[in-house]
């Protein structure tokens, strides 16, 4: 465990990991601050509006911002900043597209969703957000990790300080909001601060391909899209069958501690990505079991934790009394999860690394057509519990298959 640490302290991801964890800490314990003043049917209608325009994230900047982080690594600064001049305005004119095709679909949605109105302003969010991702990925793409974290922080401020004044203000969803608006700020702030450091925007003129970028980030972006629609396809399909946005909304309180460690995982691996690219297939294979060694330790005390206080958690944090029910829910999550951090989550990033996109891309189809048939029949049998079990087989389906091919592209070696 020290080793580990030590290696991921000396490729200077640290502070890409803590800012990054901060701001999904902030994001999934925002039921937290919201329960406590609005009722659990308005936040299930919240979650419920934010899936369905969460679905369009892996297109914003039409995948461009992921494009930057990979071609772009390898350049010099000065080049970087050329590539950000030239993908800025398509990718942020995508955004654009977007955002109108999420307001529009507000006039097609069916009745019982009850969201339409919480979707039009989140639909802006999507305007913001892609532009906190391209810049964010201009600071890793420079291995400026030190501006990233920053960025990253002050995103996380503006989310709680946006929060409280439109919540003061008395603003109509002001929880959407206060989401939509926290990149702005974040953005003006750095770029005050960026200009007092005098900092270099000088350009020079690189071997680019606006094609190529548009070409990788809408391949990786299929990938994600279906992969986005698997994470909140749960959501979705019980607010279209048992449209009940109060279920929905204890629903999503069942999710937080699971996605909490998951995103552990993510945020660790986003850090690592330029490292794993290096790797020849006997490092990786040491690099994952180790990473499965010492995470499936952390990720046994976390649950183990979690499952016993289960009860205490969810009255002390989120004011919440869930039924039985809700704690099937809770155990199935906790152990797909557990899949997740030690399969899904490393694999499909080394994957990713070592070129096999393709496969990720097919996983994560097979992964929501799973999940579309599973939900369409367990909801219907079993509610909410139906749903945590779609999410769990499809997961741990895809999963398997994720670990054979990794057997397969690294021959076995250790």
């Amino acid at each position: 465990m020290t080793g580990l640490i030590r290696t991921f302290l000396n490729r200077g991801g640290a502070g890409v990991v803590i800012s990054s964890f901060i701001y999904k800490v902030i994001l999934l314990l925002y039921p937290l601050i919201l329960v406590r003043v609005v009722s659990i049917k308005e936040y299930g209608e919240f979650e419920l509006a934010r899936s369905l325009v969460l679905v369009l994230s892996p297109f914003f900047c039409l995948g461009m911002h992921e494009a930057l982080l990979k071609f772009a690594a390898v350049k010099i600064n000065t080049e970087v900043n050329y590539i950000l001049k030239k993908i800025f305005v398509p990718a942020m004119f995508s955004c654009f597209i977007l955002a109108g095709f999420a307001f529009l679909s507000t006039l097609v949605l069916p009745s019982s969703f009850s969201v339409p109105g919480k979707i039009a302003p989140f639909s802006i969010y999507i305007i913001t957000w892609g532009g906190f991702l391209l810049i964010s990925n201009y600071f890793r793409a420079k291995h400026e990790n030190a501006y990233f974290s920053l960025y990253t922080l002050l995103s996380s401020i503006f989310i709680l300080l946006l929060f409280f004044i439109f919540y003061k203000a008395e603003i109509n969803d002001f929880e959407v909001y206060a989401l939509v608006f926290s990149p702005v700020g974040a953005t003006l702030t750095l770029l005050m601060v960026l200009l007092y450091k005098g900092y270099d925007f000088t350009v020079k003129r690189s071997s680019f391909s606006l094609k190529a970028y548009a070409v990788y980030g809408t391949y990786i972006g299929v990938g994600g899209i279906v992969s986005q629609l698997a994470l909140v396809l749960d959501v979705i399909m019980l607010g279209w069958y048992l449209s009940d946005t109060e279920l929905v909304g204890f629903y999503k309180l069942s999710t937080i501690i699971p996605s909490l460690f998951i995103f552990i995982a993510t945020i660790y691996f986003k850090s690592e990505f330029g490292s794993i690219v290096k790797m020849d297939s006997a490092c990786i294979v040491r690099y994952y079991m180790q990473y499965v060694t010492h995470f499936i330790v952390l990720a046994s005390v976390f649950f183990g934790i979690a499952i016993f206080f289960y009860e205490d958690i969810y009255k002390t944090l989120f004011n919440a009394e869930l039924d039985v029910k809700f704690y099937y829910v809770f155990l199935i999550l906790v152990f797909t999860a557990l899949v997740s951090v030690l399969v899904r989550v490393p694999l499909g990033n080394i994957l990713n690394a070592r070129g096999y996109a393709s496969f990720n891309v097919k996983n994560a189809i097979l992964a929501l057509i799973l999940n579309i048939l599973m939900n369409y029949f367990f909801i219907a049998q079993y509610g909410v519990v139906g749903a945590a079990i779609g999410t769990a087989v499809s997961i741990f389906i895809t999963g398997g298959l994720q670990l054979i091919k990794f057997r397969g592209i690294t021959n076995g070696k250790r």
